[in-house]
């Protein structure tokens, strides 16, 4: 029987983690004749896990042994890069004193779940032919086997199958699309894409109308771009930030790329935050959505508006101030803990929505900090009072 002070402790991987993520991944190897791990020739990630999966657009996750701290269990999720928004399922690996207490469903949960809330409508991985352990966890979670061989080549001489599974429509997905059918929106202006994440999971939820994504990072911009290729009605504009005026920006640019913002972080986030630091600096063109606006919304046109700028919210309602009357929802990032220096929080935002004429038709939870156990943020729909 497994007591409550022996469920390993599952939290956000960490660089720090290198050394320990390479025992545990060359133990893992050990077990099977001929598989060799080469850190720096062909898992070099493992090295900087958070820096590398932030830069993926992913997350990867760690499972601690509540005794002493030891990582017992490890695996990421990533997007792959491709129209359709696929996800990827990558190095679950769990310590053998581990095995048998559920803790690699767990880690496939968490990835399925992750996967959901970022849109993506499949889950795919490559698994090793000699980890049969592995093939019958992920067959038991419902996972299809393909008759696709791939061969890598490397100093394993590794031959992998392949495996994926339909990700279910999560249930925020569904009310939010229900929101866009009712209110019969055709246009989407998606500020703040980052890699695409937010169109892809409305395409998942079944809103095929036309979607406009704004995203000023260029690495993220490249990523959105693959992401929307293929897809006709997705439409990605030149490179801008959006706010209150004309010219040129900084941004702060976060290792975790959807963090990144003109604002500095609060002195606090530190201690919060595992990715509350920047890693440079990038200036781009700013420009006013009402200057935009007619380029992408046509008369006829039924607009949904999402604002997701990491504390510049405020900024992109201003110079949308001209258009207002055109727009028939808004959906924009709540900060029930101020991230950045200068936000507003979720209180002010809610009023100031409310003078404008918008009002609250769902929320939809954000980041939970687990070490503090409390919310940071939240998404509000807001929909207008005269649209």
């Amino acid at each position: 029987m497994i007591g409550i002070d022996t469920i390993p402790l599952v939290r956000d991987g960490r660089d720090g983690d290198a050394e320990q993520l390479i025992r545990l991944m060359g133990d893992v190897f050990a077990e099977y004749p001929g598989c060799v791990l080469d850190v720096d020739g062909e898992e070099p990630d493992l090295r900087a896990i958070a820096t590398a999966y932030a830069g993926y657009g992913g997350r990867f996750w760690v499972a601690e042994a509540p005794s002493d701290g030891r990582i017992v269990g490890m695996v990421g999720g990533r997007p792959l890069g491709l129209a359709g928004g696929h996800w990827e399922l990558k190095k679950l690996y769990v310590d053998r004193s581990a095995r048998g207490t559920g803790l690699g469903t767990r880690l496939v949960r968490l990835v399925e779940a992750e996967a959901a809330r970022r849109g993506a409508p499949v889950l795919e991985l490559w698994s090793d032919t000699r980890f049969h352990d592995a093939h019958r966890l992920y067959e038991r979670l419902g996972y299809r086997r393909g008759t696709e061989l791939r061969e890598l080549h490397d100093l394993s001489d590794s031959v992998e199958y392949h495996f994926s599974k339909p990700v279910a429509v999560s249930k925020e997905t569904r009310s939010l699309v229900r929101i866009l059918e009712h209110h019969g929106i055709t246009v989407v202006l998606d500020v703040g894409a980052n890699v695409g994440q937010y169109a892809t999971r409305l395409r998942h939820g079944g809103y095929d109308g036309r979607i406009v994504s704004f995203e000023p990072l260029p690495e993220a911009r490249t990523a959105l771009a693959r992401a929307a290729a293929g897809d006709p009605s997705w439409q990605v504009a030149p490179q801008a930030a959006l706010g209150a005026m004309e010219g040129a920006v900084t941004l702060n640019v976060s290792a975790e790329s959807d963090m990144s913002s003109t604002l500095p972080f609060r002195p606090e986030m530190g201690e919060l935050l595992d990715s509350a630091a920047y890693t440079g600096s990038v200036t781009v063109p700013i420009t006013r959505l009402d200057e935009v606006f007619d380029t992408y919304v046509a008369p006829g046109d039924r607009c949904f508006l999402k604002i997701d700028t990491q504390g510049s919210e405020s900024a992109v309602l201003e110079g949308a101030a001209d258009r207002l009357d055109r727009i028939s929802c808004i959906q924009l990032e709540l900060s029930i803990v101020p991230v950045y220096q200068g936000e507003p929080g979720f209180l002010d935002m809610i009023d100031r929505l409310a003078r404008l004429g918008f009002q609250p038709a769902l929320f939809i939870p954000g980041y939970f900090n687990r070490r503090t156990a409390r919310m940071i943020s939240m998404d509000g729909v807001f929909v207008s009072l005269s649209r």
